[in-house]
């Protein structure tokens, strides 16, 4: 007769949690901006062009809308949005507001790039309901093939030093 325990085996199973799934990917060395504060994984491109953005967890704007892009880089970008989803007290309290973009590659609009973003900042215009918000995300982690899409279209835009 055999040992059954000298023939086991111990196995180790990690399971990831919601907090792992959402974690920022390791980041390159920070660039320092003109601003004190300020600071940045990647260099910034103004590339000022139309959007579609949707915010998820927020019912009321799960549907998409016209937004602009301001800048971006291969970790985030700032956005133009609509400002009547008091994102200001949202980020404030802390809440997780992602923010789904699509953002056109060509001039005809015909290919389009689609990321989810984390708002992690907002500076709303002040003028209301019906005003714009401009808002800093995040990019949450996406397909190689997505960032390579981003990367590229980088690369098509001039460096700007954005304030």
């Amino acid at each position: 007769m055999s040992d059954s325990s000298s023939n086991s085996k111990s196995w180790t199973l990690t399971v990831p949690t919601l907090e792992d799934a959402f974690a920022p990917p390791e980041q390159p060395e920070l660039l320092r901006g003109k601003g004190g504060d300020e600071r940045r994984y990647a260099p910034r491109v103004v590339i000022e062009r139309p959007i579609r953005f949707r915010f998820p967890t927020i019912p009321a704007a799960a549907t998409w809308a016209q937004g602009l892009v301001v800048n971006l880089s291969e970790t985030g970008g700032a956005f133009l949005v609509d400002g009547a989803w008091d994102l200001v007290e949202r980020v404030e309290n802390e809440e997780w507001v992602p923010i789904d973009v699509e953002i056109p590659l060509d001039d005809e609009g015909k290919e389009k790039l689609r990321l989810r973003a984390e708002i992690v900042w907002v500076q709303p215009d002040g003028g209301g309901e019906g005003g714009v918000d401009r808002v800093g995300a995040s990019f949450v982690p996406a397909t190689d093939r997505d960032r390579a899409a981003l990367r590229a279209l980088l690369e098509r835009a001039e460096p700007s030093d954005v304030e």
